[in-house]
């Protein structure tokens, strides 16, 4: 669907997860408290960037 950019180096065991990739994205994961702040992976955080740029997009 959207082109992969460079896998840049590989943090530790974040090997692009594969899973991250199907699961239905959660655009809201990154905006939350610091007390319950949660990793979020690389690949999420494309993934949801992407999501927010396509809302934006549909929004107008």
């Amino acid at each position: 669907m959207f082109a992969r950019r460079g896998k840049g180096r590989k943090r530790g065991r974040e090997q692009i997860q594969k899973a991250a990739f199907r699961r239905p994205a959660v655009v809201g994961r990154l905006t939350r408290k610091n007390s319950e702040k949660k990793v979020v992976s690389l690949s999420e955080k494309v993934r949801n960037h992407e999501v927010r740029l396509l809302a934006r997009h549909l929004l107008e």
